[in-house]
């Protein structure tokens, strides 16, 4: 019984030990295969061992845009001043509670030694939100004393200083796209609601106004904001990413990829194209001399010359 439990060990033994020598053999010759491929590769005229991001040339339209920035505000605040003098005697109201026109906010005790009168209300002058309140319980006031500010901002509004030099760019009713940095850049849509008629002689710019819709009270009075307003637009062009073009000695390049098969591997051969630019967003360009559906090369184009052949990643 011994014998054979000492000889069926053997034999499994010997049968561990053939297939392992037999995965190191194919482990060997899968990768003795792939440095082949790469030797040949590299026995390839004008290959260059990188890999490059390729982009489709799109066609659509481009807009050009100019930032500018300013301070976000209720298009109606008020101002809150009471009646008559006197000791505030109860705020019935919080900062940022809604109240309507004539709806009390605080009342005044305006009673003298000997003398008692009815507390005095101090009404709101328009609906919206108390943005602030001025005094507290117990101080006196003045009938000039403001002490509440009411805000409406479902609507808000941003005035914007524009560079003559855009005047007759910008539009009324033009769309504007409004970034918050303190709401995490968050964007809000609006539109050119009006502009002064008189350019500022000393700087130059013209006052413009932006409203925006505000209906989820996101948008509070002092924000700061940048807003975007389009300036130009060319429609039904051909574009590229910004990072594709590429300046060379005064002029204008991108490196187009044509696809190629050597070796059962997918390559790309490189070729350099002068291209003329028109409107940019920032992001893309507007270019001519290339055709919708080209790959030009959008990453990496600064390891590249005409001619060379690499690999490519297309997006």
């Amino acid at each position: 019984m011994k014998g054979k439990t000492k000889k069926a060990i053997i034999i499994a033994t010997a049968l561990v030990a053939i297939l392992v020598i037999a995965r190191i053999a194919t482990v060997a010759i899968s990768t003795s295969s792939n440095k082949g491929k790469e030797k040949d590769l590299f026995r390839v005229k004008n290959f260059v061992n990188i890999t490059v991001v390729g982009t489709k040339v799109k066609k659509g339209d481009i807009q050009k845009y100019i930032t500018l920035s300013g301070d976000i505000r209720g298009i109606s605040e008020a101002q809150v001043f009471p009646d008559v003098p006197g000791k505030v005697a109860k705020i019935s109201v919080a900062e940022g509670q809604y109240v309507k026109k004539d709806e009390p906010i605080m009342y005044i005790d305006r009673s003298l030694v000997g003398y008692q009168y009815n507390l005095s209300p101090v009404r709101a002058p328009i609906d919206g939100r108390v943005g602030s309140i001025n005094v507290s319980e117990g101080q006196f006031v003045s009938q000039t004393t403001p002490v509440a500010v009411v805000v409406n901002n479902r609507i808000v509004e941003i005035i914007l200083l524009l560079p003559e030099k855009y005047v007759n760019q910008v539009k009324r009713g033009s769309k504007a796209i409004v970034e918050v940095p303190s709401l995490e850049n968050e964007k809000f849509i609006g539109y050119v609601y009006s502009s002064d008629l008189i350019i500022d002689r000393g700087t130059r710019t013209l006052k413009v106004r932006i409203r925006v819709d505000n209906p989820s009270g996101k948008l509070i009075s002092g924000m700061y904001a940048n807003v975007k307003i389009p300036v130009e637009t060319e429609y039904n062009t051909t574009y590229v990413p910004i990072t594709s073009i590429r300046e060379i000695e005064g002029k204008t390049f991108v490196y187009v990829l044509s696809e190629t098969n050597i070796g059962n591997e997918k390559l790309y051969y490189v070729s350099l194209r002068n291209v003329s630019t028109s409107v940019s967003d920032g992001e893309k360009i507007g270019v001519k001399g290339v055709n919708e559906n080209e790959i030009v090369v959008s990453l990496g184009a600064e390891y590249l010359k005409d001619g060379i052949i690499v690999r490519a990643i297309i997006q």
